[in-house]
């Protein structure tokens, strides 16, 4: 296998200011700065700082801050039942009002298709593939399949939710196909990914994964990476910020 690819997914990123900073900077400026993802279909959609070996770019980071960072010490330990003098999990305990809907149902089966991120009018039409959408859960998911365009391959990626809302920091990655999503803890999962590995009528693949913890903010920050560095360019993230 090749070099890993970065924290942040991409091997671009911009500094507060606007100023390009280098691959191997990306994931000290990941969380001031968000995650952004450098994708063909991006490209085409934005133009601006120029490196020597990618095309010309320039992309918005996300909103709010991110919590990506990098740690040595990967997911938190599974947690042990929990005893007769111990709060039980969020997903188990009655709900307040206002806090979640214990019937809501998902919002990803409402839409036929989501915003690719940084690809203004380009649009990603997918269906649910595997559920575990719970609305009262800490962290849940979703995986999708889908495409973009007539004629457009298909990816695979996994939407996450924090009680029944869907988690837009950072954007849903979308790989060649998901093999995996286990449940580390109620707020870890680790996916494992399949990812295209050069021209795609060859059909090489090579995996990867990744484990996402909720952050107190209720983003994602991403503990464990060893997706290779062609996933940058063989990913797309998407948009879930207008889910409600």
């Amino acid at each position: 296998m090749g070099p890993t690819a970065h924290l942040c997914f991409w091997p671009l990123q911009l500094s507060c200011s606007g100023t390009c900073i280098p691959e191997r900077m990306c994931v000290m400026k990941a969380r001031n700065c968000g995650l952004v993802g450098v994708t063909v279909l991006a490209c085409l959609a934005t133009a601006g700082c120029t490196t020597s070996s990618r095309p010309a770019v320039e992309l918005t980071p996300v909103p709010e801050e991110s919590a990506v960072e990098s740690t040595t010490s990967g997911a938190k330990p599974v947690s042990t039942p929990a005893s007769a003098s111990e709060p039980l999990p969020s997903s188990q305990r009655a709900q307040g009002p206002g806090e979640c809907a214990t019937s809501a149902s998902n919002p990803l089966l409402e839409v036929p298709a989501l915003p690719i991120y940084q690809a203004e009018g380009i649009d990603f039409t997918f269906s649910v593939v595997d559920e575990h959408f719970l609305p009262c859960a800490d962290l849940s998911w979703s995986v999708i399949a889908g495409g973009s365009g007539s004629g457009n391959s298909q990816r695979q990626g996994v939407v996450f939710f924090h009680q029944g809302r869907p988690i837009n920091s950072p954007p849903p990655l979308m790989q060649e196909r998901v093999l995996d999503v286990q449940q580390i803890d109620e707020t870890s999962v680790k996916v494992s990914y399949e990812i295209l590995d050069g021209p795609r009528a060859a059909g090489n693949t090579v995996p990867g994964s990744v484990i996402f913890a909720l952050d107190p903010d209720d983003s994602l920050k991403i503990v464990e990476n060893s997706l290779p560095a062609v996933a940058n360019e063989a990913g797309i993230q998407l948009d879930v910020s207008g889910l409600s």
